[in-house]
């Protein structure tokens, strides 16, 4: 059971507070199987220093071994993933299934990667090409309804208004969409999502190690996300999104449309429908026609995942 203690450096955490890293690591140093689960995630995310995989790796292996529940499950998909490691998804399966019978989330993921369709639907699923130039095509039934509940039924539990933060790491409501969503990141991205992300980046002729994690989001009725562009464009040339790619979850909703109002274009997809479309122009600079919208819902709950997918990969490996 995690201690208080722990629990109050996780409370820190999540407010930001920069001095509960050191905190974190030191406690982990100590033997913590909670905190070296923790520092696994620092290291991951460069909230300690420098992004670190190996380390990374490390720090879920010490937890793991003390039986850390979610670090055992972490190993596994790090292992089929090949973060601070090489990829090895035959030794990642016999790591997840050896736990199964006691971990009921092994089960049920094992259990769907038997009815997992996706990589194989990508070679005759019907591409629209809605725009040549900017590209925008939109890849009909790519996945399935089941696939489309799994990540709908992954995120439900962990939802959670989608915020921004200053500097100070003060967290206020995102002034372009107020959306509720939730990352599935590498520490959660259980083979199900290994194998829906590789399907998004070979749809979208790019390297499933080039994308962020996945995004899940839900919008009430009067929700939207308000006309952005995703590029990034501040950042360096190679860790500019060039590609946006949108998997529509549902479809029990009105209003939602993708609008992108420079084209006159608006997409509304179907369940398992994903959406592509390309950032930058050939100057890789942000093209301005790409400014999209999700337009307000007017009845009904839309959900959607994101994954922007940058020209390089979004971890340094």
């Amino acid at each position: 059971m995690s201690s208080t203690a722990f629990h109050h450096l996780a409370q820190r955490l999540g407010k930001r507070d920069t001095s509960a890293a050191a905190a974190m690591l030191a406690m982990a140093e100590a033997g913590d199987a909670d905190a070296q689960n923790k520092a696994g995630e620092l290291s991951l995310r460069g909230m300690a220093g420098p992004v670190d995989l190996e380390q990374a790796r490390r720090w879920i292996a010490k937890a793991a071994e003390q039986g850390q529940p979610d670090a055992l499950r972490t190993a596994a998909y790090f292992t089929a993933a090949g973060i601070g490691c090489a990829p090895d998804p035959a030794k990642a399966l016999a790591m997840l299934q050896a736990l199964a019978a006691t971990d009921r989330f092994v089960a049920v993921q094992l259990a769907f990667l038997d009815h997992l369709q996706c990589e194989a639907t990508l070679a005759t699923a019907e591409r629209r090409l809605i725009s040549a130039d900017p590209h925008i095509e939109l890849i009909l039934g790519l996945f399935s309804a089941a696939e489309c509940r799994y990540l709908q039924l992954l995120a439900q539990p962990w939802l959670e208004p989608a915020m921004i933060y200053a500097t100070t790491g003060k967290g206020m409501r995102d002034p372009h969409r107020d959306s509720d969503n939730m990352v599935i990141a590498p520490m959660t991205e259980d083979l199900v999502i290994q194998a829906i992300n590789r399907t998004i980046a070979a749809a979208s002729g790019t390297q499933a190690t080039w994308g962020e994690p996945l995004h899940i989001l839900r919008y009430a009725p009067g929700q939207q996300y308000r006309p952005h562009h995703d590029a990034h464009a501040f950042g360096p040339i190679e860790q500019r999104r060039i590609a946006t790619a949108l998997l529509y979850l549902n479809d029990a909703y009105e209003g939602g449309e993708t609008h992108f109002p420079e084209l006159g274009i608006t997409v509304r997809g179907g369940v398992g429908d994903l959406l592509i479309f390309h950032n930058l122009d050939a100057d890789n600079m942000p093209d301005m026609r790409m400014i999209h919208a999700g337009l307000p819902i007017t009845s009904g709950e839309k959900w959607l995942a994101t994954r922007w997918i940058r020209g390089a990969d979004y971890f340094p490996r």
